[in-house]
């Protein structure tokens, strides 16, 4: 029988997906998916580190971003 995987590891399977579909463009993803960018935003946060992957590439900027923001 095929390994069944949770809810949550589905989810994150395909934002990790639609990112890699858009090349991490974070609005793209979001209308693809139906959520606002701020809502994948921080499901993105809650993301525990992984090998390298599109979905780690586009956290680098993300926390790249705020970081800019904080010295603003």
């Amino acid at each position: 029988m095929d390994r069944v995987g949770t809810l949550h590891q589905a989810r994150r399977e395909y934002i990790r997906k639609v990112l890699a579909h858009t090349k991490g463009d974070l609005e793209q993803a979001s209308r693809i998916l139906g959520i606002s960018p701020a809502t994948l935003r921080g499901l993105l946060r809650d993301e525990p580190a992984s090998p390298d992957t599109e979905l780690n590439r586009t956290m680098s900027k993300l926390k790249q971003g705020y970081e800019n923001d904080e010295k603003s």
